[in-house]
């Protein structure tokens, strides 16, 4: 029992260590997290007897995803105060498992493209898609990495890592949709 409480009691301590806008901003970025894994459940999903339905159930997963992108932006990106080093980790580590399941998402379009290919307008429609998802990512994540200080320059550098594992993916799944058969 006691072990329970102590540990009820470090994470309400944890959670007060961050400031009101760098905790809305990591809840954000969780909720853009769990959108992620949304879309890459629907890509992985897809068959191509689903048809146009199945597709428009995609696009709206990913424009749902577009949004919360938005929104984290605007909340995470507003901020103008000092963060502390206990904040920017904290965001650091919301942002981690993101960038896999983005990765995985975007290669998924591209492995799927041939069987949503096979469905009408499906090229379009992801092109659009993809190229809607990745202008909203490129603010944010351009966002975050400015507002790292400069003495967490290691932090600095796990940004940079993480932008360019999302632009090689980014490039590869748009590339795939605009390249012509």
């Amino acid at each position: 029992m006691q072990f329970i409480f102590i540990s009820a009691n470090a994470a309400i301590l944890d959670k007060r260590s961050l400031s009101v806008p760098v905790q809305l901003c990591k809840d954000d970025i969780d909720a853009v997290s769990f959108q992620i894994s949304v879309v890459t459940a629907s890509y992985k999903g897809f068959v191509v007897s689903s048809g146009y339905a199945e597709l428009l159930a995609l696009r709206k997963q990913a424009q749902i995803l577009e949004t919360q992108l938005k929104k984290t932006y605007t909340n995470c990106c507003t901020y103008t105060g000092a963060v502390s080093k206990e904040e920017v980790d904290a965001v650091i580590s919301a942002v981690n498992p993101a960038i896999p399941q983005a990765t995985t998402a975007l290669s998924l379009a591209k492995i799927k493209k041939n069987q949503l290919a096979q469905v009408s307008l499906s090229t379009n429609i992801v092109k659009s898609s993809l190229a809607n998802l990745n202008v909203p990512a490129v603010n944010l994540y351009t966002c975050l990495r400015g507002a790292v200080p400069s003495e967490y320059f290691s932090y600095l550098l796990i940004i940079n890592n993480y932008i360019f594992r999302l632009d090689i993916a980014f490039a590869d799944a748009i590339g795939a949709y605009t390249a012509t058969i």
